[in-house]
């Protein structure tokens, strides 16, 4: 008798870390649970700016139900009951993706802009601070460059441009998958949030 009691003790405690240390979305919650993926929840929320960082914990208390109403506030197909169901987790996690995707492409953006800054220094049509920056002085030392190399003067980072900069200076391409990976998750996004950012423009 003992043995199967302590039996199940064992899987009840097994069952019930599984629930409090469940990854979010794998589980509905609401108001009165606690758990890792509550914890989760505020931070994604924190990042969205429907929660204060200095109120992050593992319970979902009228603090988390708010700001989940908030966040639901902002979409036509949810409702807004202050619980994260499947389709709640989905928007938020795909707005998740989307500000992420939004970093990634900035970061790229800016490397590309301190290279190319970095290159026209060394060819001498540019000879301001490496800002990560395409700004004014960066747009006339490119638009030099086109005119030294015959090419159209725009004074833009087209294709030719980069491809004739990547012939003087050659340079490690990323591989193609990262852009297809990119492609994807705009899909994805766009799916639940309609289409605020298009993959490859200017985030400006």
């Amino acid at each position: 008798m003992k043995k199967r009691f302590l039996f199940f003790l064992i899987v009840f405690m097994l069952a019930f870390s599984l629930f409090v240390n469940a990854d979010f979305g794998d589980r509905l919650l609401k108001k009165g649970m606690s758990g890792y993926d509550v914890n989760v929840l505020q931070n994604y929320l924190n990042q969205l700016g429907y929660f204060n960082e200095n109120e992050l914990t593992n319970y979902f208390g009228p603090v988390t139900e708010e700001a989940v109403r908030k966040f639901q506030e902002e979409y036509d197909e949810l409702e807004v009951d202050g619980i994260v169901g499947k389709t709640t987790s989905k928007y938020i996690i795909a707005k998740i993706n989307q500000i992420n995707l939004i970093k990634e492409k900035e970061r790229k953006e800016k490397e590309l802009a301190a290279s190319v800054q970095q290159d026209l220094k060394e060819l001498g049509y540019y000879s301001g601070e490496i800002t990560s920056i395409i700004d004014k002085a960066t747009v006339v030392a490119i638009k030099a460059f086109q005119e030294k190399e015959g090419f159209e003067v725009t004074g833009e980072l087209d294709k030719v441009t980069l491809d004739k900069l990547n012939e003087l200076f050659p340079k490690k391409i990323e591989e193609e998958k990262d852009t297809i990976t990119g492609r994807a998750l705009v899909d994805f996004t766009s799916k639940y949030l309609g289409t605020p950012y298009v993959f490859g423009e200017s985030s400006g």
